[in-house]
């Protein structure tokens, strides 16, 4: 046309953004570090990887707990980032309920708690026992393995505590006096609380049988007891 100019053209080039396919690969057990991601370009770019929380730039990471991983792709211009996610099996046990034993004797128990994660599980405990729960144990630590249908195996520790057992002790355990005189005995309890109850034998020659600290006036010889019953019933 005549006249006329044409209008300038330009040409824009559109860098597609950063394509990856990622291969994971999850952990066996639960609490194990054999999971991995391996990542691939989806196109012909050139790429670069930056994993968080890593000292390397490679399209790899191995020896990985269950847990996300962030990953950030760059190629010549655009970049993206990506939550890579390693998974596994969960804890199979929930809890360990544990009863103590009383007054020393072998009274304790201990129960397993699972959930169905990767049941059913075999227990074994190192002390006489069959299935999740033991029972008839005294103070002391003891321990169990857990294994689930996979083949992983889980073991713990555990402690079965002593409740209500008391040590008595009398000060001085002997002790010269005249006729007439009168000495202070100091009675020890441990541990002391508010449920424990103690009384001293023979009575007879003590201002009070039933405090820790009485005064004895006897007339003769006289060996003295000092009996302490816990909140348990222990003595």
């Amino acid at each position: 046309i005549c006249g006329r100019s044409r209008p300038p053209a330009a040409a824009v080039n559109v860098l597609p953004s950063p394509s990856i396919d990622a291969q994971i690969s999850d952990v066996s057990c639960f609490g194990d570090t054999d999971g991995s991601i391996v990542v691939s370009a989806s196109d012909t770019l050139p790429q670069t990887y930056v994993w968080a929380g890593f000292n390397t730039y490679t399209d790899s990471l191995g020896g990985l707990t269950a847990g996300p991983y962030v990953l950030v792709t760059s190629n010549a211009q655009c970049s993206r980032t990506d939550t890579l996610t390693v998974g596994g099996p969960a804890n199979p046990i929930d809890s360990l309920l544990l009863h103590s034993a009383t007054c020393g004797k072998a009274n304790g128990t201990a129960t397993v708690v699972t959930n169905d994660a990767s049941a059913p599980y075999t227990v074994t405990w190192d002390v006489p026992g069959w299935g999740n729960s033991v029972n008839g144990l005294p103070p002391g630590t003891y321990g169990f393995t857990l294994t689930d249908f996979l083949g992983c195996a889980y073991a713990e520790t555990f402690t079965i505590t002593d409740q209500g057992s008391l040590q008595a002790q009398i000060d001085p355990d002997t002790a010269l006096i005249n006729y007439g005189d009168s000495l202070m005995l100091q009675g020890t309890v441990v541990p002391m609380d508010s449920g424990t109850v103690f009384t001293w034998s023979p009575p007879g020659s003590l201002i009070c049988s039933d405090c820790l600290s009485p005064f004895s006036a006897p007339e003769s010889t006289t060996w003295y007891v000092l009996t302490a019953i816990s909140l348990q019933g222990c003595v």
